[in-house]
């Protein structure tokens, strides 16, 4: 055969084949990724399905299913996917998704068939068995779960007392369920509280309703929080809580005052009176925490009625938590009262009220220091002569009654002793000392006196510069007179114009002086005028 008719042959041969179709033989493939088999899965976790089909000419249908292998007919909650891909038309296929696993599924064994099928009807197929199990996830509580006092000013305190109420504070969460809280003290019995939700927020659930049982000792104890999920996972929280109650309550040691405060609470004091409190010691072992000073005036009635209080000071100062403090010492509290003396009326009350407490007293059980000033009737002076002094002996002499004085060859000085008493104070005191016989031509004098400085008023001290003198009968002046009067006169006028006058009278006879001298006193010669 020539070489140019074998070239013809093999290209004919060539055309003829390529007209003819083949067989397709191989058979299409599947790959998953991330799922082992018999590989365990819980609720809520998520179950990723990578699928890639693929074929060596063209993919005509590609089919994915998940279901339980024994199904449950009764079940309401079901964990299944079953989709059909058609008309692909393409050599390769990938399938990349996420399926979360619901809650409340039945529990076994579940599938995943793969089928992959190409245009030449070669299949391949392919299955995957896996678990699906209960939740068990243990709930849990965030990190910023805390506890503190619900006592306001105490939040900052990290130590509690019995009966203390407790405010708790964070976020408790579970992946599918919560379904109870317990809250217990060391060994005391839980306090359990239902719940339900995924998420919530502790104090919206105890809802201020924890105290620290009274049975509990000073110390270290634990605070047990029990946190349960739908499937019963348990998570535990322990928080140490310290507990050191100061069970003696703040107190009064001692006061001192300008007067004594009696039993019955109550002082008398005349307005104008001062009345301070100068030392008032409070103490605590555990630490005061604050003190409170209320002042009222109660007025009086004209009716008899009940008045109404009038709160004239209310202070209170935080005593930052000091173990002993005289109180008199603080700037910003005024221990000193004082009725006015000018418009005070009797039964007239200022009522004083200290309270103190500690870190773990409220106000409604605070510790107090309390007392009344009650403002006594302003009377008024009252005049008390004890004693008259005639030449430095003492005589009793009695009011608005005539007393004979006979003066003979000396004079007589007239000086007295006594006391003016007054509750509130004195205006004046005027002292008049007038011979009424002779008056402006005698030995009058007067004196007021318009400053005192103590009370009672001491009558001697207060005339002893006052000159009140009986002449002799050698040195009087008589002007034809052989008789005359004398006449002292004591006024105390108090602030409110209240009074009280004490009279005395002297008569003075000179002629006596002359027969009981027996004329051993010279006649004094006065001009105009004759002798006896």
């Amino acid at each position: 055969m020539k070489l140019q008719t074998l070239i013809s042959y093999i290209l004919l041969l060539a055309v003829f084949a390529s007209c003819i179709a083949l067989e397709d033989d191989f058979s299409p493939s599947i790959s998953s990724m991330e799922i082992e088999e018999n590989k365990v899965f819980h609720y809520k976790d998520t179950f990723n399905l990578s699928v890639t089909f693929s074929d060596n000419v063209l993919i005509s249908e590609a089919t994915i299913s998940i279901g339980e292998v024994n199904p449950e007919s009764s079940s309401v909650f079901t964990f299944s996917f079953d989709s059909t891909y058609a008309d692909i038309q393409a050599r390769a296929l990938a399938i990349d998704s996420s399926l979360v696993i619901p809650a409340y599924v039945p529990t076994g064994q579940y599938f995943l068939a793969l089928k992959n099928k190409d245009a030449g009807d070669n299949v391949m197929v392919d299955s995957i068995f896996f678990r699906i199990e209960s939740d068990t996830i243990l709930p849990s509580f965030s990190s910023d779960i805390s506890v503190m006092s619900a006592i306001e000013g105490n939040q900052e305190s990290t130590v509690y007392c019995r009966g203390e109420r407790l405010l708790l504070s964070g976020i408790l969460s579970d992946n599918i369920g919560l379904t109870k809280l317990s809250v217990q003290f060391a060994d005391s019995s839980p306090r359990n509280f239902l719940i339900q939700g995924d998420s919530l927020d502790i104090n919206d659930i105890v809802q201020r309703q924890i105290f620290i049982p009274e049975s509990l000792e000073n110390g270290i104890d634990t605070l047990t929080l029990t946190l349960e999920d739908e499937y019963s996972n348990v998570s535990v929280k322990k928080i140490p809580l310290e507990i050191n109650c100061d069970d003696v309550a703040a107190n009064f040691a001692s006061y001192e005052s300008t007067q004594e405060i009696p039993s019955d609470r109550i002082v008398l004091i005349y307005p104008g009176t001062p009345f301070q409190l100068t030392s008032l010691i409070a103490e605590d072992e555990g630490g005061l925490d604050s003190v409170q000073l209320e002042v009222s005036r109660i007025p009086v009635s004209s009716d008899g009625s009940t008045s109404t209080p009038i709160i004239e000071q209310f202070v209170e100062v935080a005593l930052n938590g000091v173990n002993t403090i005289d109180l008199a010492t603080l700037e910003d509290l005024n221990f000193n009262f004082e009725f006015d003396e000018l418009t005070t009326d009797a039964g007239e009350t200022i009522f004083i009220n200290v309270k103190i407490k500690d870190q773990e007293q409220t106000w409604d059980n605070a510790s107090f220091f309390r007392f009344s000033l009650v403002a006594r009737e302003d009377l008024a002076p009252s005049i008390t002569v004890t004693d008259f002094i005639f030449n430095d002996t003492k005589e009793y002499v009695p009011e608005n009654e005539p007393y004979a004085l006979t003066p003979q060859t000396n004079s007589i000085n007239i000086k007295l002793e006594g006391k003016i008493y007054e509750n509130v104070g004195l205006q004046s005191v005027l002292i008049e000392f007038i011979d009424l016989g002779l008056g402006s031509r005698g030995t009058s004098a007067s004196k007021t006196v318009t400053e005192f400085s103590s009370y009672p008023v001491d009558l001697g001290s207060l005339i002893s510069d006052l000159q009140m003198v009986v002449p002799s009968m050698n040195q009087a002046d008589l002007y034809e007179y052989s008789q005359t009067d004398f006449r002292l006169r004591i006024l105390a006028t108090d602030i409110r114009g209240q009074t009280d006058e004490i009279i005395y009278n002297f008569s003075v006879d000179y002629s006596l002086a002359i027969e009981e001298g027996e004329g051993e006193v010279e006649e004094p010669i006065l001009p105009g005028r004759k002798g006896f």
